[in-house]
Order: structure tokens, then C-alpha cells, then sequence
């Protein structure tokens, strides 16, 4: 049971992180993609440190070197 908490936990952080990346890469329309790619890269990143500090359990930002670069990628050729 303790285990799909922890996967909930795990798919809201990056549901979260994903939002915020959006919503930066969004508000900053006027910039280059480079600059609005890495505002959202980094804005993503905290909000994953922060669900990492509060558990206190860094397997929240392993996973997110996998799961950032595909993503980041389908955003560069859209």
C-alpha cells in the first residue's frame, strides 16, 4: 500500500513540474526558445528539489535526468 502512495507522490511532483515548466515557457513567449527552454528546465528542477527536500529522499531527482531530456526535446520541435 505504502508503495502507490509513493508513486503517487512521485507522478504528482513531476505533473507539478511539468505545469511549472509550461507556465514559465509560456509567460516568457517574447524570449528566444534557448532562454524559454532553459527558464522551464530550471523552474522544473526546483520544483523537483522541493518534493526531494520534503520527503527527504532524493530518488524524486534521479529519476528526472531521464525524464527531462525526451521532454525537453519534444518541446524544442514543436
Amino acid at each position: 500500500m505504502a508503495k502507490t502512495s509513493d508513486y503517487l507522490w512521485i507522478t504528482l511532483a513531476y505533473g507539478v513540474a511539468l505545469l511549472v515548466a509550461w507556465l514559465v515557457a509560456a509567460e516568457l513567449s517574447a524570449y528566444e526558445l534557448l532562454w524559454r527552454t532553459a527558464a522551464a528546465d530550471f523552474a522544473s528542477t526546483i520544483v523537483i528539489f522541493a518534493f526531494a527536500c520534503v520527503f527527504r529522499n532524493s530518488s524524486f531527482y534521479d529519476a528526472y535526468w531521464s525524464v527531462a531530456p525526451p521532454v525537453i526535446l519534444l518541446y524544442r520541435i514543436t
